[in-house]
């Protein structure tokens, strides 16, 4: 089966189709077919690059196993629907087999997928200019950039009106959903870290995430993140935009409009954003608000999850327990051993512990208290996600290291032993840009103003300010604020450093 008889709507495949033939007679054909299997590759791949315009190739990149759509140029693009889920998926970028007979012992996706972690090498790892990106991605690069000439000239008014969104995790009986009241001035990376993980019930700054625009494909996500599973971004799109830079208002602008929302690029819990209202101007405060929901979200890591991974087998891992009309709670001992052992094994998932994981659970008050909290704490530092370490044996533990200016390196450790494994996460201590900040006490994005005596959290007003001090800020301020003076020093500590080249004093 040859690579190039993938297909894909839109583009014109046709120049593709049996490089190197002076004619399409039929001896012609036949000649092609009974060439060595090396000499053909070695045609394809001068063939092709004779014919790349859009996209720099290495001289040593085996590009019989890139898919023909990325030699192709990207303004004349056109986004496909993925054929099994009938939406925009990873740009509108689809490979699918055209012909079911002429399957082999591995799928033709896989062996494309094999071939170009085999190339990736020379561009990330040599790094030889101007070979900095695959192929693929130098082609996604280009999409980036048509999308935010696009984006540019969208209209804005829906920046400062409020939206009604339906969050509610896909393929998944009885349905996990939750339904909230937020501002469409809220970019897409605060709207995942301060809104949607707590409210859902996902770790904050634990895994990778990104959002697809349903109406063509587009894949926003976090360009910084060092998530262990961001090494599954090539099955997620190649390339994120920024997400930091899209407001929630800019890609979503009437009732029914939706975003695919993706937690944990390795395990591949999927979600979709719904607008059920948008509120007019005058209506719309700009607050933050969790309305209601239903059942809590899977266990990290899939644990328990049957075996497998995503919202498939969640729903196996359901279907062993009774219906929520009779379920009695996790520790019923009229179920199952097969299904008291998965509920054992999801009580240990990050998320969980140390609690007995209930998929049954979700309580309203429990859910706006955990969103009050990540409104008022600063935003995840995504060059540290949580990551779990093991060190060597033999060693006495981690070194004191001093990853920047206002950050903290956070271990908790598995037990009592400061020599065994701990989960290690970078703790951002600086506050929030502007960009990226909401009010600490209702979660507004615009018009805000710094705390005037620590100058660490902001709020949208004085009565926010006044509820929030109320609230616990009171008891706060006075270590923010010597958190403050503690970071100015490091800064100046860090420039000076840079500047002598000698050590650093923090």
């Amino acid at each position: 089966m040859s690579p190039l008889s993938f297909k894909m709507s839109g583009v014109d495949y046709s120049k593709w189709d049996h490089f190197g033939e002076s004619s399409s007679s039929e001896d012609d054909e036949c000649d092609l077919c009974s060439m060595d299997p090396e000499a053909l590759r070695r045609l394809y791949n001068s063939a092709a690059r004779s014919k790349s315009k859009y996209v720099s190739i290495h001289p040593l990149d085996d590009v019989s196993t890139l898919h023909p759509v990325f030699l192709t140029d990207p303004d004349d693009f056109i986004p496909r629907q993925c054929p099994f889920s009938d939406k925009f998926e990873n740009w509108g970028i689809v490979i699918e087999e055209e012909d079911d007979d002429d399957f082999d012992d591995i799928h033709p996706v896989l062996k494309f997928m094999e071939g170009r972690i085999k190339s990736r090498h020379l561009y990330e790892v040599l790094s030889c200019s101007p070979y900095t990106k695959t192929p693929e991605r130098q082609f996604v690069s280009k999409l980036i950039l048509n999308k935010e000439k696009k984006l540019a000239n969208v209209t804005k008014e829906f920046l400062k009106r409020d939206y009604i969104l339906k969050i509610s995790m896909d393929e998944i009986k009885p349905e996990i959903w939750r339904r909230l009241k937020v501002s469409g001035g809220v970019n897409l990376h605060v709207l995942q870290d301060k809104i949607i993980s707590p409210i859902m019930g996902w770790t904050r700054n634990y895994h990778a995430y990104c959002y697809t625009d349903r109406s063509d494909g587009a894949v926003y996500g976090p360009k910084e993140c060092d998530a262990i599973d961001m090494g599954w971004i090539d099955h997620h799109g190649y390339e994120f935009m920024d997400d930091k830079k899209i407001q929630l208002g800019l890609i979503l602008q009437k009732v029914g409009d939706e975003l695919g929302y993706l937690y944990d690029m390795g395990d591949r819990w999927k979600h979709t954003i719904k607008v059920e209202k948008i509120l007019s101007e005058h209506e719309s405060t700009g607050s933050c608000v969790l309305i209601g929901g239903a059942m809590r979200c899977p266990p990290e890591d899939s644990h328990g999850c049957c075996g497998g991974k995503g919202n498939h087998f969640y729903e196996m891992f359901l279907d062993q327990l009774p219906p929520r009309k009779k379920w009695k709670g996790p520790w019923d001992r009229s179920l199952s051993r097969k299904a008291r052992e998965s509920l054992v094994e999801a009580s240990a998932a990050m998320n969980c512990r140390p609690y007995m994981f209930d998929p049954y659970e979700f309580t309203l008050k429990k859910a706006q208290h955990e969103l009050r909290h990540a409104l008022s704490s600063t935003a995840s530092s995504r060059v540290g996600s949580k990551k779990m370490v093991f060190p060597a044996a033999g060693t006495r533990g981690p070194r004191n290291e001093k990853p920047g200016p206002g950050l903290h390196i956070k271990r908790d450790y598995a037990g009592t032993c400061k020599h065994g494994p701990y989960l290690q996460e970078t703790v951002n201590l600086m506050r929030d840009s502007k960009t990226n900040s909401l009010c600490s006490n209702c979660g507004k994005p615009n018009n805000l103003q710094c705390c005037s005596a620590c100058r660490m959290v902001r709020y949208c007003g004085r009565e926010c300010q006044r509820a929030h001090w109320i609230a616990g800020h009171k008891q706060e301020c006075p270590r923010l604020a010597k958190q403050r003076k503690q970071i100015k020093a490091e800064v100046k500590a860090e420039q000076k450093h840079t500047k002598t080249g000698g050590s650093r004093s923090y």
